[in-house]
């Protein structure tokens, strides 16, 4: 069988890349999604699987976002005509960064309803998607779990020694405001002040330069926290995961939903301090340092006490970071392996081909 996957190339996220290789097992050819424009190229398509198709949309100007809006509508419409079956993966609330958030939600119902298929990450999805579908469009959903990165990183999998004076923190990944950076420094300081044994590495790319110099000003005045405000390379993050304790992401609940920092973690056998978004719900409770909060300040406060509970745990017993992290490693192993992500999908694939 044949399947447009768009985005084709990953484009620095392995997902991209993964999803396709699980495609793969099961004898499910994928090509771009240009393939379809060209002449007789619709013919032998089953299939279109869509990923941030809504990240078309976020352009300057509400014209410009309106225009690649009708578009993509366009797009869809020609695959359509042409019975190719849509899959829209529905990664995240609404676009982190979204300049038209109106527009961006009004895309997303349209996919929602034209769609033949939606899958979704997390089963946390379902009730978000309630606002976007009809009722009788929620059969439609099928969850598919984020794979695992175990084939990326299992070299770099070192097992958790916590038997120094320090505990190291990580933030890793696109250093952006949705992922609540001025929080991790706003728990370094009390963490200095409370004279908590912590060290904070923020490690990633900032894209925006006042984003960036406000960190590294602020981070610059703990003794406690260091930065490396660049890209970092698969490989070098690997190695960064695997010497740290713990991660932590404060992300903005308002657009996160998935994480796929989050299961490069638990792949490395590492758990996380992170809010209770869609990826960390489909865990247990007990290995994951997880909260909610409805304000800012919530948020900061929350983060802190986590942190220090995390500390605390450590101190009663060194193991126990390292039994979560394991146990999560094992989880996503055996749930979210390549084999089980592309038998759902290739089962999802003869169901949408046999309509």
């Amino acid at each position: 069988m044949k399947s447009i996957y768009a985005p084709f190339k990953p484009d620095g996220n392995p997902y991209v890349e993964i999803v396709q290789r699980s495609l793969h097992m099961y004898g499910i050819e994928t090509v771009q999604l240009r393939t379809a424009f060209m002449i007789g190229g619709a013919k032998e398509i089953r299939v279109a699987n869509f990923n941030w198709l809504e990240n078309k949309l976020n352009r300057k100007t509400k014209v410009m976002s309106l225009l690649n809006y009708l578009l993509c509508v366009g797009i869809i419409s020609w695959l359509k005509l042409h019975r190719v079956r849509i899959i829209f993966t529905f990664h995240n609330r609404i676009q982190h960064d979204s300049r038209h958030p109106k527009i961006d939600r009004s895309f997303i119902r349209y996919m929602c309803r034209q769609a033949d298929a939606v899958v979704i990450l997390s089963e946390a999805s379902r009730k978000i998607l309630k606002q976007y579908m009809r009722p009788g469009d929620m059969k439609k959903i099928h969850h598919i779990s984020h794979p695992n990165y175990s084939r990326e990183c299992g070299q770099y999998y070192k097992k958790l020694d916590v038997t120094g004076e320090t505990v190291n923190i990580l933030f890793a990944g696109a250093v952006k405001a949705y992922k609540g950076i001025e929080h991790i420094l706003d728990a370094a300081e009390r963490c200095e002040k409370e004279q908590l044994p912590v060290h904070f590495h923020i490690c990633g790319r900032a894209a925006d330069p006042a984003y960036k110099a406000m960190i590294e000003e602020r981070a610059a005045q703990l003794s406690n926290v260091d930065t490396r405000l660049s890209f970092v390379p698969d490989e070098e993050l690997y190695r960064l995961i695997g010497e740290n304790a713990l991660l932590v992401l404060p992300y903005n609940m308002r657009s996160s939903l998935n994480s796929g920092t989050l299961y490069l973690a638990f792949s490395l056998g590492r758990t996380a301090v992170c809010p209770k978004i869609g990826t960390v719900r489909e865990f247990p409770e007990d290995l994951i340092y997880s909260y909610t909060y409805k304000t800012e300040d919530e948020h900061r406060e929350k983060l802190f006490l986590m942190i220090k509970k995390a500390c605390e745990d450590i101190k009663k017993d060194p193991a126990a970071l390292a039994a979560k992290g394991e146990e999560l490693k094992r989880i996503v192993e055996t749930e979210c392996s390549e084999e089980e992500i592309g038998r759902k999908y290739k089962e999802l694939y003869e169901a949408l081909a046999a309509k």
